[in-house]
């Protein structure tokens, strides 16, 4: 009946069986509750129960399954991502290692510091500004000092001369003597003279003890100098480093404060696609038969 009734144009036995199944089924709220009310009319009421369940069934299965697929979506989404994150993050960490490579910058646990450095060439520095300061002193001293015995006792005090004392000690001796016989013989004698040669013999030896003391002096001082400049120079470039580490490590913390950021995020999503596997095939409906 159904194939000769669709040679005219009339409805298949599916489509009538589907309206007739349409007129039987009831769905209707209880009031302002959220229980729904299913119901089937059939001569057979255990067609009738059966029809109605299975509806019910079918419904809450359906629920079930909008919420497992929307799962699986929500997963396949955050693989997605994570792979996008896990490269931002290898990213992140390769830039901060070619950085620190670049600018040479170190784990202070290898070695010293450069603040470390600073504050031992500076402790160096003073030192040797120091002795220079005195090395400068002296010679000066040694400059106002002469070449007379009394200078050269001077002299023999700021750095010590054995041939220094012996030439002053010779000369004052001879001096003294030279006194004595002036006053017994007078000035004409013969002895005077010789004395007064030998005095000026003495004279000139104390004079080039002094002009050796002085460069020896002087040699000091300017080792002192240059020393004392050595020590700037090292201190001026490792300050002018100490710069450009400070500025090279403000820009590196960015890039750890970036690859920190970036670590964070792949954490969580990390998370939440644990998460949501779990939930893989444990979805229950959110719909229940109450009776």
């Amino acid at each position: 009946i159904s194939r000769l009734m669709s040679l005219f144009g009339g409805a298949s036995s599916q489509d009538a069986a589907f309206r007739r199944f349409q007129k039987a089924v009831s769905v209707e709220r209880e009031g302002l509750t959220y229980v729904i009310n299913v119901s089937f009319t059939s001569p057979s009421p255990e067609k009738a129960a059966r029809i109605a369940n299975a509806i019910v069934d079918r419904y809450k299965a359906s629920l079930a399954g909008e919420r497992e697929t929307a799962n699986d979506d929500v997963n396949s989404l955050l693989n997605d991502r994570i792979k996008g994150l896990q490269k931002d993050v290898s990213d992140a960490e390769r830039a901060v290692e070619d950085f620190k490579s670049l600018h040479r910058i170190v784990d202070p646990t290898d070695g010293g510091t450069l603040q470390s450095q600073l504050d031992q060439l500076t402790t160096q520095l003073i030192a040797a500004q120091g002795e220079a300061d005195k090395a400068k002193d002296r010679y000066n001293q040694a400059l106002a000092a002469g070449t007379s015995a009394a200078g050269l006792a001077k002299l023999s005090e700021i750095l010590s001369s054995n041939a220094a004392a012996n030439l002053r000690d010779d000369y004052n001796q001879r001096a003294t003597e030279l006194a004595n016989l002036e006053t017994m013989y007078g000035p004409r004698h013969p002895a005077i003279g010789r004395l007064r040669s030998e005095l000026d013999r003495i004279n000139r030896l104390m004079a080039g003890e002094a002009m050796r003391i002085r460069q020896q002096l002087k040699a000091n001082y300017d080792l002192a100098v240059q020393n004392a400049g050595k020590l700037q120079d090292k201190l001026d470039s490792l300050r002018q480093q100490s710069q450009d580490s400070s500025l090279a490590q403000v820009q590196l913390r960015q890039l750890d404060s970036k690859a920190q950021a970036a670590r964070t995020v792949l954490d969580d999503f990390l998370k939440r696609a644990q998460e949501t596997s779990q939930l893989q095939g444990v979805q229950t409906s959110e719909a229940r038969t109450i009776s």
